[in-house]
């Protein structure tokens, strides 16, 4: 883990080759640019906290295909939809910028309409959840 280290740059594409890597931990730096499409090859990945850097564009699809448990992509710049590959049984706790971030398996947000978040124990089906009316806005769980 190497949150709250005022890093900057781009993740370095070595991390993407870590295979075995269960935990990206990244939180509370300023990362830039966009999520690598590599990010598939991190097959054990569990949990992804990437919240409050400065990451852009859109989350790649590839993404889907490695299903971690726990996602925090809040307080960074993404837009675009969030794959719905990521709304497998799978996942646990997903935490996004409403309004952003069109995600189908969030479910509630916070009352002030910032933080899209799913938690598994209240999880609905994602063709009735709209999100796309929430307002924007970047938060902290």
């Amino acid at each position: 883990a190497i949150n709250n280290n005022n890093i900057t740059g781009t993740v370095p594409e070595i991390i993407w080759e870590l295979h075995d890597l269960r935990e990206l931990l990244l939180s509370c730096n300023s990362f830039e640019g966009t999520l690598s499409s590599n990010i598939n090859n991190l097959d054990e990945l569990k949990a992804l906290d990437i919240k409050n850097n400065n990451f852009s564009g859109k989350i790649p699809p590839e993404i889907g295909r490695i299903s971690p448990d726990y996602l925090f992509f809040q307080g960074n710049d993404f837009n675009g939809t969030m794959p719905s590959d990521l709304c497998g049984p799978r996942l646990k706790q997903l935490w996004a910028d409403c309004g952003e971030v069109t995600c189908c398996c969030c479910t509630a947000c916070c009352e002030d309409g910032s933080v899209c978040q799913m938690n598994k124990d209240d999880q609905k089906n994602c063709d009735s959840n709209d999100t796309s009316e929430k307002p924007a806005g970047k938060a902290d769980p």
